[in-house]
């Protein structure tokens, strides 16, 4: 199959529809980056853009939990929301350097996020 399953509410049913991004067609991508490349430069290639795919999923979620944070109108809702933002930190934390935004002089970018005691961290962009 070269797509993905949908359920169609008319059959009540699910179905095979194509889509450019199903792991076969990431398969016979990967094959035709192969014959142009190489093998190990093809593999480079894919995990770099997987990686990179990851840092970017990571990095919005954590603009989307940070606004929820500085959305929240309650103390406990701050709480829970921080509690969030830390989980989503330690996975930012993992992310290579490579993909981070960095000044003039090459040092990685960083900002100072303020939890509701107070408690500072400091996070990559």
């Amino acid at each position: 199959m070269r797509g993905r399953l949908i359920f169609n509410a008319n059959t009540q049913l699910f179905q095979a529809v194509d889509d450019q991004y199903s792991l076969a067609n990431v398969v016979r991508l990967k094959a035709e980056i192969v014959e142009k490349l190489g093998e190990q430069r093809a593999a480079n290639l894919v995990n770099t853009y997987f990686e990179a795919k990851r840092a970017r999923s990571i990095q919005d979620e954590y603009q989307k939990a940070e606004a929820d944070y500085q959305n929240a109108l309650t103390p406990e809702a701050k709480q829970d929301t921080w509690e969030q933002v830390e989980q989503i930190i330690r996975a930012y934390d993992k992310i290579p350097p490579s993909f981070l935004k960095k000044d003039a002089a090459g040092d990685i970018l960083e900002v100072t996020v303020t939890g509701p005691k107070g408690q500072k961290r400091k996070i990559a962009v």
